[in-house]
């Protein structure tokens, strides 16, 4: 895959594994967004992370929230969303799971939603960002035609690009903009994370291109239209998240 057809593609399971082919196969430096405090470029990270396909699956399945139970997936939602960032152990996401399996009428959206929700909770991270993404594109066919599985291979890719960014440009982070304002530029960022406020995005590009951001990249990002979710490589570059 080259930086064009990353940037373009429309099919999330084509850049699932590009991100996680080894490098010889991948034959392109891929970039880690790493916090890195300096103001040169720092050294190169693997292209993704188990706990960023996670929270990519996490949020394919928020975008079916409306037909998740409510008990069950929703629940498991959240369960795989905490387990990703540490907050729960594998044997409480497993039980979790075994619940959201059996939690509603088969061959129904709200079974989709819930079996794309079953997926994210895999114990191998990839197989739940693949399986997940699968599911909720699939489904889509199934309940509304295949131009709404078209419609949501899209906003899945877009998810995606919001959570692992380009892996073929690298990115840090210089020192200099976390300390402007009181720290404003992190307790932001914290912030978003915390509440999922991801409308709050222009506000931190503002805040650090008030610190001294000049990057393009970073700044057109946090203003741009999204998807924005838990995992976005910008808020997760500030705040030293992999």
């Amino acid at each position: 895959m080259t930086e064009a057809e990353w940037l373009a593609c429309e099919d999330p399971q084509e850049m699932l594994r590009f991100l996680i082919s080894s490098p010889n196969e991948r034959r392109f430096a891929t970039a880690g967004r790493r916090r890195h405090l300096s103001s040169e470029p720092g050294p190169r990270d693997s292209a993704t992370s188990d706990r960023k396909l996670r929270l990519f699956a996490v949020a394919c399945c928020r975008r079916a929230w409306d037909r998740l139970t409510e008990e069950r997936g929703r629940r498991g939602v959240e369960s795989a969303e905490r387990f990703a960032d540490g907050l729960e152990g594998q044997h409480w996401l497993d039980i979790e799971r075994s619940a959201v399996f059996a939690s509603s009428p088969r061959n129904t959206p709200e079974w989709t939603a819930d079996y794309a929700v079953f997926f994210a909770m895999e114990r191998s991270a990839i197989t739940a960002a693949k399986g997940a993404a699968n599911c909720l594109a699939s489904g889509a066919a199934i309940h509304s035609g295949t131009a709404s599985r078209t419609v949501e291979k899209r906003i899945q890719c877009d998810i995606l690009r919001d959570v692992m960014g380009n892996p073929f440009r690298t990115v840090w982070l210089d020192p200099r903009w976390l300390s402007p304002n009181d720290g404003l530029v992190e307790k932001l960022s914290l912030g978003i994370y915390a509440e999922n406020a991801f409308d709050r995005l222009p506000i931190l590009a503002d805040a650090l291109e008030d610190a001294g951001c000049g990057d393009a990249g970073i700044l057109a990002h946090c203003r741009g239209p999204g998807p924005h979710v838990r995992g976005c490589w910008v808020v997760d570059l500030i705040l030293g998240k992999e």
